[in-house]
């Protein structure tokens, strides 16, 4: 009996900072002008993350892939494989989370804070006084573009 009640407790509390996370990650993605719906699709939310980050998208699926873990795998070349996508995942969370801090105005110690206590950062970012100005962003190439217009071929 008293197990039964501690396990719904329990869950009741974790379905509680689910939903204040939910809620946190829809206003800091709707802060950094991403739709705030993203929060809610599974790996798009990762992709836009990545982006308030600063960093490419499919960084974002990269990451996730830390966590999907084979029990059934033992050894071999496909263990191998996984385990360096596993540490790519986990360096690529690293980043994104330092490219969220650093483009609201936060410290490294607050990336820190993203990544082992997201339930009291991302509600931090979301209802503080933090305002999102990119200083990390991916650098992206304009192709025969001058200041984001295309030249014209002269005749």
């Amino acid at each position: 009996m008293a197990l039964t009640l501690f396990l719904i407790a329990f869950i009741i509390v974790l379905l509680a900072l689910l939903l204040l996370f939910i809620v946190s990650a829809r206003k800091v993605l709707k802060k950094a002008g991403k739709p705030g719906w993203a929060a809610l699709i599974p790996f798009y939310n990762g992709w836009s993350f990545a982006e308030v980050g600063g960093r490419p998208g499919w960084w974002g699926l990269i990451a996730f892939l830390g966590y999907y873990h084979n029990s059934n795998l033992k050894s071999g070349i496909v263990l191998e494989i996984l385990g360096l996508i596993y540490l790519v995942g986990f360096v690529f969370y690293i980043l994104i989370s330092l490219g969220i801090a650093k483009n609201f105005g936060k410290s490294n110690w607050f990336a820190v804070a993203l990544m082992l206590f997201p339930f009291i950062a991302y509600p931090v970012l979301a209802y503080g006084p933090a305002k999102y100005k990119p200083v990390v962003s991916v650098k992206k190439k304009n192709k025969g573009k001058k200041n984001g217009v295309k030249k014209s071929k002269k005749k």
